[in-house]
């Protein structure tokens, strides 16, 4: 039977009576309630979780989505209420698909409490569930031992008695929709005020037969009373400056092709061993010496119209280019002005290393002063 484990509940007894403190739960503190009226059901909650006397989110949500006719307020501890209310809303979601039906509150509700009473409170999940169906306007309160109540009216949460007092004096029967949003954040205000788990803000969620229509902070009770006009500037020399690093930008330039590795000639003869450190050498007396190349295994893009230019410029700029270890290269010979019958050694001199890492190398300079070349 998949369930919690509960081994080690011995070893934190012993911690806790040697005065090791345990982690703090969030937990939403909280006033939720819910009511129905002659059209439908009206949901409230406010929006504060705390963590010990922590505030730890001033602005959360605690109406969670069911089903799209379904929604449920969640008191107690936030990972739990999110957690069971968002298994029980992808169970709905799959028995609607099998169905091809719209959801019943009655079924989300057989799935909350089925699921809580298996864990007998361990799960700190207290629900206010409400919804529309075929049989009408629907009003659960689900407890986290797992029993359940029908009601016109509900509340649950640490606000839950100073919400109550608001219902038992305001309910009535047949109320319109402005009548009942307006007691729910009643009682909703009534436990931000008196509450010390409770406050923030209202939101408020109307669900109807035709749709559902969720007001998020409906009322914003908790907000900043005081806003600076002007910012606060602070006289330069104020925060002593202990330690500065100027970091230089680098410029980035991706071939087109089939990317094998990238080289950073910043480092010089670091990668390019022997005599690689002359072409640092020369990309650095060019202001090119920050830039990164990425060599291909087959250059593309470059049309043998441009070749003889391409190379005669490259030779003006710097006579030091790598010699071809491998003649039978075809995948940089037939790049090479005149075809196989010309001598490498003519156009590139002074180099040994990767015919790849050459080429993107001259094409990249020549580029530099001649971007028209692709």
């Amino acid at each position: 039977m998949v369930g919690f484990d509960f081994d080690l509940c011995k070893r934190n007894a012993f911690l806790e009576e040697r005065g090791v403190k345990g982690p703090l739960l969030t937990k939403t503190g909280t006033t939720i309630a819910g009511v129905i009226y002659k059209d439908g059901v009206v949901l409230g909650a406010d929006t504060r979780s705390t963590a010990g006397n922590t505030v730890a989110d001033k602005n959360c949500e605690k109406i969670h989505f069911i089903a799209p006719n379904i929604y449920c307020c969640g008191a107690g501890t936030a990972a739990d209420t999110e957690n069971v209310t968002g298994m029980i809303s992808s169970q709905l979601e799959l028995h609607r698909y099998g169905t091809g039906r719209q959801s019943r509150v009655i079924t989300a509700m057989t799935l909350l409490k089925s699921h809580l009473f298996r864990y007998q409170g361990h799960v700190s999940a207290a629900l206010v569930l409400g919804g529309v169906d075929l049989k009408g306007p629907h009003l659960f309160t689900v407890y986290p031992h797992g029993s359940t109540d029908s009601l016109p009216y509900a509340t649950m949460g640490s606000g839950s008695l100073n919400a109550m007092a608001v219902f038992e004096s305001g309910y009535e029967e047949d109320m319109s929709k402005d009548s009942a949003v307006a007691l729910v954040a009643r009682a909703i205000r009534s436990g931000i005020f008196n509450d010390l788990g409770s406050g923030s803000n209202v939101d408020i969620c109307v669900i109807t037969k035709d749709g559902v229509e969720y007001k998020r902070n409906y009322e914003y009770l908790q907000g900043k009373t005081y806003q600076r006009k002007k910012p606060v500037v602070y006289p330069r020399g104020t925060a002593a400056v202990v330690k500065e690093r100027t970091i230089r930008l680098v410029d980035v330039d991706v071939l087109e092709g089939d990317a094998t590795e990238a080289i950073d000639f910043r480092a010089g003869s670091r990668i390019l061993e022997g005599e690689g450190s002359k072409l640092y050498e020369a990309m650095a007396a060019r202001g090119l010496a920050g830039c990164y190349i990425v060599p291909i295994q087959k250059v593309r893009g470059v049309k043998a119209a441009h070749s003889t230019e391409f190379y005669e410029a490259a030779k003006r700029m710097e006579r030091c280019w790598i010699r071809l270890l491998d003649s039978r290269d075809s995948g940089f010979n037939s790049y090479i002005p005149g075809g196989k019958d010309v001598p490498y050694s003519s156009y590139l001199e002074g180099f040994t290393g990767n015919v790849h890492t050459l080429w993107n190398c001259v094409r990249y300079l020549y580029s530099c002063r001649h971007p028209q070349v692709e």
